[in-house]
Formats: structure tokens, C-alpha cells, sequence
């Protein structure tokens, strides 16, 4: 019955007693005003809530037992804002995507540690919005040119998807090494050839097309012209014949 809000620009533990309309605010152990979470990167494991660094260094546990209480705990050697902004809980542990951080942040909320799995990945605000099926999570781009599923079961637990393009890879990777693979579609020289050939058969059409249509155009204008001339000479003879009789 009671609703918990990790601190953004807060400097404790927000609870609401929806119960009894009250709110309390919670102390949390060694906390900074330079810690901030955003409300996506919070999740729910058992009793506690579990949130990824948005800005600062340190992941925060808020148990929601008793009267609460919000921990911090493992410092992240990491210095960009924007860090990860959106998680999702797969049994025991939480995933995180990076947005601006450039690695998958992994939180063991058994030990309360964290771990940093798979590839690296560069650029700032990639990801900021997934969906956990199974025991993937899928995450749509930001401002990242891929769609990345983090794959729970596996070391490496990351692996980009591309975007529906005419150019498809995939990629893979573990703690040691990766490796990527991709393919790009494009036209066979006969494919091209074809293409060109009916280009220039249907211009021809045209131009005949065109042509006929100027020469019929010529051709009723002398009609229109003969019979006039016809009548004229007939008329000439005419006269001719008048004169000699």
C-alpha cells in the first residue's frame, strides 16, 4: 500500500503511505545530492527496489520492510550524465541499457553488486526504453542506429539488431573478444543491364508515339487543303469548256 520514489534532485528516499495519505521522507546512507535516478531505471526484486545511476556513480537499493531505508552501494567508474535510464528485472537480477554509458549495467541485487557484461557501445543517449519477453529484453533507439537485445542467459549479455535496412548484421560478443558479421544487398549486372534496356525501349515508344502523332496531325491538314484545290481545277475546266462552246 505504500508508493517509494527514488531522490532526482532530492537528497532522501521519498515514501507515501497511500493508506493514510502521508508522505516520509527516508535518509539514505552516505547519499549525495549529485545522485539522481530516473523513475524508468528503478526496479522491483522481491521486498526492494533497485535503481541504476542516472547521474553520479552509485546504485541505490531502497528496502521497502519496516519502516524503509535506502542504501548506495558500488561506485561505477563512470563520469558522462545520462548514464542508463532504463532497466528491467529478469529473476534475481536487473539490466540496464546504456543511454549515454557505453556498456549493458548488470545488478545482482542477491549480492548487491554490479557488473558491466559484454560489448562496449559508443555514442550518447542510445537507449532509453525497453521490454523484458522472456529472458531477453529488447530495447528501442534513442538516438542509436540499432535496436539491442540483451540476452539474460549468456555471457556476452548484449548484441545489436539492426534496423530494417537493406544492409543486416549481427553481432556478438563475449568478455574476451567479439566478432560481427554483415552482408549488403545489391543489384547483379544483369539485373542493371535489364533495367537500363527497358529504359531506353520505353523512350523509343515515346518518341514514336510522338512522331505519329505530329504526322497524322500534318497529314489531315493537306486533306483538308486537296479538295479545295480539286474543286478549283474543276471550276477552271469548267469555264475552259464555257468559252470554247
Amino acid at each position: 500500500t505504500n508508493v517509494w520514489c527514488a531522490p532526482y534532485n532530492a537528497s532522501n528516499v521519498l515514501k507515501i503511505d497511500t493508506s493514510s495519505g502521508t508522505s516520509t521522507q527516508l535518509n539514505v546512507t552516505t547519499y549525495s545530492r549529485f545522485e539522481m535516478y530516473s523513475h524508468s531505471s528503478c526496479q522491483v526484486v522481491n521486498t526492494s527496489i533497485w535503481c541504476a545511476p542516472y547521474k553520479g556513480r552509485k546504485a541505490l537499493k531502497i528496502n521497502t520492510t519496516g519502516s524503509g531505508s535506502g542504501t548506495q552501494f558500488e561506485s561505477l567508474p563512470y563520469p558522462p550524465n545520462f548514464k542508463w535510464t532504463t532497466c528491467q528485472a529478469v529473476g534475481t537480477n536487473v539490466w540496464c541499457a546504456p543511454d549515454s554509458a557505453d556498456r549493458v549495467l548488470k545488478i545482482d541485487t542477491a549480492s548487491s553488486s554490479t557488473n558491466l557484461p559484454g560489448s562496449t557501445y559508443s555514442g550518447n543517449r542510445k537507449y532509453s526504453s525497453c521490454q523484458a519477453v522472456g529472458t531477453n529484453i529488447w530495447c528501442a533507439p534513442y538516438d542509436a542506429d540499432k535496436v539491442l537485445k540483451i540476452d539474460t542467459l549468456q555471457e556476452p549479455t548484449a548484441s545489436p539488431t539492426p534496423l530494417p535496412t537493406t544492409t543486416s548484421s549481427t553481432s556478438s560478443s563475449t568478455n574476451s573478444s567479439s566478432t560481427t558479421s554483415s552482408s549488403t544487398t545489391s543489384l547483379s549486372p544483369g539485373v542493371v543491364a535489364a533495367i537500363v534496356i527497358c529504359s531506353l525501349v520505353g523512350a523509343g515508344l515515346i518518341a514514336f508515339g510522338v512522331w505519329k502523332f505530329f504526322f497524322a496531325h500534318q497529314s489531315l491538314a493537306k486533306g483538308a487543303i486537296v479538295p479545295n484545290q480539286s474543286m478549283a481545277n474543276a471550276s477552271s475546266a469548267n469555264d475552259s469548256a464555257k468559252n470554247a462552246w
